[in-house]
């Protein structure tokens, strides 16, 4: 068997990834970079691209402690805070990347809208700054900016990285320290000797079923690359007894399977004639309500007499009015957009049937598979309430009614993954943790596997965090 040794080893190459190498060798340390798939970008090339600022250290802190309620140590917390200013500051300095405020989604989306502060009414919101992203010099987005400018800094500063390289097992000594990883390449078992940490960066398991069985409840569609992030860094933390933290925590917004792709698509549109209604052609929120983290929560809720969930799928319902004012999809953000151009008017993809279009709302009802007389008199009693005013059914404001005339257009509507949060359970220098509370020696894990986050998300959240943690880990691993 092939051996060879470093100082740190680093499995997955995405923001956190190679985040993490970049530290451990500014910090000295010679690094090795693992990535199983033939590149790397993992979640971080797929983002929207916020990162958070923080106007007030100690105020924040209190806020995201609020929205973990209890479930993330305080310590921990407050080291991702004090990270945060210092880590877009060595994206601007040591990569020279440059930041901006404008053109992110916060400002340019309709609905779902997309709150700078999802959660006003916590206290410490105060504590938060501004959502910054990476300027783009070329079409894009934030995240895909943000990666390119994180992976030619490990190209520019000769870190290793070994391609098709996938991590299956990690090395401990007598003591139980992590000294190692075991990795498969072109067939090949090969010993990755690690004398001062490994680092655990390989995502969360949005593309894992029975993971999402078990921890979720329900399996949900993912936005991100199909099969990379299967939950490899659970089960090898599991395998040397680490303790594990917020696996039923997700973050996600709505959006579309569409059977020719695995990748999700991202739910948006551009005015009001539109309603949400469940398996039963029913509505059950306020539309218009809710922050785009938040609204999927309304969706996610189980019946136990069926047994099941009723809202998963909902249903999107527009009119023409909506197809005409632009693509019902963010076009811009998840995997998917490298592989078909949605259409403007949505014309294309009503053709192709994936949106269902009738004259009449119980026609529709029909090709959806929902109650057509239930969803008819759901379509009338909106329309008397846009005309009233008043939505005594979901509380929708008057000015954000609109009626919905024939033709009519609907398709099936899921909380789709923008990642898992759930991993290792990780301390303020990002070790790993295990089942008796005490750090494994030589193991430290980022980004989105063992997230601080829980249910709560608040936005701008995950890709700050990556390299917070990254950073956090790199150096904390080269250091031993």
């Amino acid at each position: 068997m092939e051996s060879t040794t470093w100082d740190v080893v680093v499995i997955g190459l995405g923001g956190a990834g190679a985040v993490s190498a970049l530290s451990a060798a500014e910090a000295g340390a010679q690094v090795v970079v693992v990535e199983k798939e033939a590149h790397g970008g993992g979640n971080t090339q797929e983002a929207g691209g916020s990162l958070r600022l923080i106007a007030n250290a100690a105020v924040a802190v209190d806020h995201f402690a609020a929205l973990a309620r209890g479930q993330t140590p305080r310590e921990v917390i407050e080291a991702f805070v004090e990270g945060c200013n210092p880590a877009i500051e060595w994206l601007q300095d040591s990569l020279r990347l440059r930041t901006t405020d404008k053109g992110g989604p916060w400002h340019s989306w309709v609905y779902p809208f997309v709150a700078h502060n999802p959660f006003p009414g916590v206290p410490g919101v105060d504590g938060l700054g501004d959502r910054v992203r990476i300027e783009q010099t070329v079409p894009g987005h934030g995240g895909a900016a943000l990666w390119e400018g994180i992976v030619k800094a490990v190209r520019d500063r000769g870190i290793e990285v070994r391609y098709r390289t996938a991590a299956r097992e990690l090395i401990r000594d007598a003591s139980g320290r992590v000294t190692g990883v075991l990795v498969d390449h072109a067939g090949d078992r090969i010993e990755l000797r690690a004398t001062k940490g490994v680092v655990l960066a390989c995502g969360g398991f949005s593309w894992d079923r029975r993971l999402q069985q078990e921890f979720l409840g329900v399996e949900l569609p993912a936005f991100g690359f199909p099969g990379r992030n299967n939950g490899d860094g659970v089960r090898m933390a599991q395998a040397v007894g680490a303790q594990l933290w917020h696996m039923t925590a997700v973050a996600t917004v709505l959006g579309y399977q569409i059977p020719e792709f695995p990748s999700a698509f991202r739910h948006h549109v551009y005015n009001e004639s539109f309603i949400y209604v469940d398996q039963n052609g029913q509505r059950f929120v306020n539309e218009l309500g809710l922050d785009n983290h938040s609204l999927p929560w309304a969706f996610r809720v189980m019946d136990p007499t069926l047994p099941g969930y009723p809202r998963m799928p909902g249903y999107f319902i527009f009119d023409e009015s909506a197809r005409l004012a632009g693509p019902i999809v963010k076009d811009a953000l998840g995997h998917h957009r490298r592989e078909w151009e949605w259409s403007k008017d949505n014309a294309r993809e009503v053709k192709r049937g994936w949106i269902a279009e009738a004259e009449d709302a119980g026609e529709l009802a029909d090709q959806l598979g929902l109650p057509s007389a239930q969803l008819r008199t759901t379509v009338e009693r909106y329309n008397e309430h846009a005309r009233s005013g008043i939505d005594s059914d979901c509380g929708r404001a008057a000015e954000k009614m609109t009626v919905l005339k024939p033709p009519f257009y609907g398709i099936a509507l899921w909380p789709c993954l923008l990642n898992t949060q759930g991993g290792p359970r990780r301390g303020p220098r990002c070790e790993v943790i295990d089942y008796r509370d005490r750090s494994i020696p030589g193991l430290f894990a980022a980004g989105e596997l063992g997230s601080i986050w829980t249910d709560l998300y608040p936005g701008g959240g995950n890709l700050i965090e990556a390299i917070v943690s990254g950073r956090i880990a790199g150096r904390a691993a080269a250091v031993g």
